[in-house]
């Protein structure tokens, strides 16, 4: 088993890491307007 350490991203893997979450989670977290939240699909 692999031992893994939690730490703070340092300032140069800023651009990195906000990629890696984007593409992760990009179909559960995306932008929508009030109108469109409103109004079923």
């Amino acid at each position: 088993m692999e031992k893994y350490m939690i730490r703070r991203e340092l300032p140069e893997e800023e651009r990195e890491v906000e990629n890696l979450i984007r593409e992760a989670f990009w179909n559960v977290y995306r932008p929508t307007s009030a109108k469109s939240a409103a109004t079923p699909p």
